[in-house]
Parts: C-alpha cells; sequence; structure tokens
C-alpha cells in the first residue's frame, strides 16, 4: 500500500500485503538502501512515486498501471521479458534477491543476514 512507503536518500522501504503463506498476514517488509553499484534503485523509485503521486495521488495502491490499475503477474512478466531474458520467470525472482546481490560481489556473509 502506498502509505507504507518510507523514502530518504538512501533508503527505499514498503510493505507487501498479506498472502497465503504469510503465518502472521503482516506482510512483508522490503528495504533498499542506495549502493554505487549498478542502478540507482532509489532514485528511480523517487521518479515512480513522483509520476504515480501527480497522476493518482488517492489512489491507495503503491504499484499501478498507466491507467491507473494494479499490475498482474502476466503484465509484470511481460515487461520483465522486454529487458531480460526469456529465461527470467516468477520463481526466479526471490525474496531477498541472494543471486543478484552475490552477482555484485557481496560477501556471502553479508547475503545471509539480507
Amino acid at each position: 500500500m502506498r502509505h507504507s512507503l518510507i523514502l530518504t536518500a538512501n533508503v527505499l522501504q514498503f510493505t507487501l500485503p498479506s498472502h497465503k503463506a504469510d503465518q502472521f498476514g503482516d506482510g512483508n517488509s522490503i528495504l533498499v538502501k542506495r549502493t554505487a553499484l549498478h542502478n540507482d534503485t532509489v532514485g528511480i523509485m523517487k521518479q515512480y512515486i513522483t509520476g504515480r503521486d501527480a497522476t493518482f495521488p488517492y489512489h491507495p495502491q503503491l504499484w499501478l498501471t498507466t491507467s491507473g490499475n494494479v499490475p498482474t503477474r502476466s503484465w509484470f512478466m511481460r515487461r520483465i521479458h522486454s529487458l531480460l531474458t526469456h529465461a527470467v520467470s516468477g520463481h526466479s525472482m526471490q525474496a531477498g534477491g541472494a543471486t543478484a546481490m552475490a552477482n555484485s560481489g557481496i560477501a556471502p556473509h553479508l547475503i545471509q543476514t539480507a
């Protein structure tokens, strides 16, 4: 939900809604810290939120398409496939992003604590 977003100069944090595997019903807290590696995820999110809030200021959902709809899995996967290879599937994207962190050179002991 949009109200769960915390966005500072160096940190992006939001909560994903609860799902069937969520034992406590609290959802999942996502925390992204700005790094000097590759893409500036925090900056990209700031750009998205600026446009999203200007277009849909009262919509409660955090993630919206340009038409104001919540993106479906198929919508999301089409965009992933347009940017990356078709070898990426929904199961390739695991919580924590361990593979991405390892590929970025982050030490294994730090990945385990993420």
